[in-house]
């Protein structure tokens, strides 16, 4: 993808993953400037992030792109595991699709609808927030002369590290991610069916497995520093929780495999200030411990484009977009450290899964936990409140 330079635009977005390319389709969409710059070119692999709740299928579905929601699969329950006991939860309305295939689908739209893109290319904002490119496979250099900047570029994105207001707090005890993924040839009997989300968990990690449209078995995982030190890094991590739960087959494949990892997960900054807003990851990050993160980016996305599309038309600023991030995601945020506190202690796990099986009632509160309900402790997942 190849554009002609500009150096004045309404809009620049750094990032093309689902988050920036949303917001920059829908700001084109209604008749602003937009850019959009991403250093990689499309499609990419990508292995975390290809479970889409029903929020984030409804955003594509408002982007006109019924074709993509067509060529996913739906995903109808998920396995919670935790020290070898199991519990299927229903899981109603979303959908999973490969990574390269979302992330290409949107920014092809964004070009579609006007969006001027330009990937291989490296962005930094300066301290006079002036964005500066740097074309990865030439050299060339330009600068970029914005109303109002997006910062999309994930986890281990560099484009605010100019700006010491935006810089990330990690959490002392933060996991880190990693990936992989098994060809649908060699996907193993214990491996979950298609339309079944898994995520089995202990003390040091949880491993999250589905089954992608190609019939590749997808694994997305977050592990304690200590377990990857431990037990020889992702794989070796990865398969001890795997046969811990039962799963030998795909144990014995998880040592073999090449790993992808990320930065360390949990970590928030200023999500605004003035004229420059983050979303996506590169607004802060929550393990989402059902798969969610993506439904996350995506309606995040949708509502930061509204407010600068607000401020555009009254030469307003982003400032509000810290009280306003906040509302979107700070309930569904919490919910997700519950359920991952939950997991991580056998006691209480086994107990949630325990009375779940045979108590709808508590049954139905796992599953609003795991797609949007209220707990608001970790007890409150088996009791209290309701």
């Amino acid at each position: 993808m190849t554009d002609p330079e500009e150096s004045i635009v309404d809009v620049a977005v750094i990032g093309g993953g689902p988050a920036g390319a949303t917001v920059a389709a829908t700001l084109a969409g209604r008749g602003h400037r937009v850019m959009l710059i991403d250093r990689d070119e499309f499609p990419r692999p990508k292995v975390c992030g290809c479970c889409l709740a029903d929020r984030g299928v409804g955003v594509l579905r408002d982007l006109g792109l019924h074709s993509l929601i067509a060529r996913g699969l739906t995903l109808d329950e998920v396995e919670v595991g935790s020290g070898g006991r199991h519990l299927r939860l229903p899981f109603p309305g979303s959908l999973v699709l490969s990574r390269e295939d979302l992330d290409t689908s949107l920014v092809e739209h964004a070009q579609a609808v006007g969006v001027t893109v330009r990937t291989r290319t490296r962005a930094m904002v300066g301290p006079d927030r002036i964005v500066r490119t740097r074309d990865l496979d030439h050299g060339r250099e330009h600068a970029i002369n914005a109303r109002f900047i997006v910062a999309a570029d994930g986890l281990d994105g560099r484009s605010l590290d100019a700006l010491p207001g935006f810089a990330w707090r990690i959490s002392s005890g933060s996991r880190f991610g990693a990936g992989t993924t098994i060809p649908a040839s060699s996907v193993p009997g214990d491996a979950p069916p298609p339309g079944r989300l898994d995520m089995l968990a202990n003390r040091s990690g949880y491993v999250g497995l589905v089954r992608l449209p190609s019939g590749d078995l997808d694994l997305a995982a977050a592990f304690d520093n200590r377990a990857i030190r431990e037990l020889g890094g992702p794989a070796g991590a990865a398969a001890s929780i795997l046969q811990r739960q039962n799963r030998p087959l795909l144990a014995a494949l998880a040592r073999g495999l090449k790993w992808r990892g990320t930065p360390r997960l949990t970590r928030r900054r200023v999500v605004a200030d003035d004229r420059i807003a983050c979303v996506g990851d590169a607004a802060g990050y929550v393990e989402p411990f059902t798969g969610e993160g993506m439904s996350w980016a995506l309606g995040t996305a949708t509502s930061l484009a509204d407010m600068i599309d607000r401020a555009i038309l009254e030469n307003g600023t982003l400032d509000g977009w810290r009280r306003t991030h906040a509302g979107l995601v700070g309930r569904d945020r919490r919910r997700c450290r519950l359920v991952a506190q939950a997991v991580r202690m056998p006691g209480l796990a086994h107990a949630a899964i325990r009375v779940a099986s045979v108590a709808p009632f508590i049954r139905r509160r796992l599953a609003d936990a795991a797609s949007g309900g209220r707990p608001s402790s970790p007890g409150d997942l088996i009791g209290g409140r309701s």
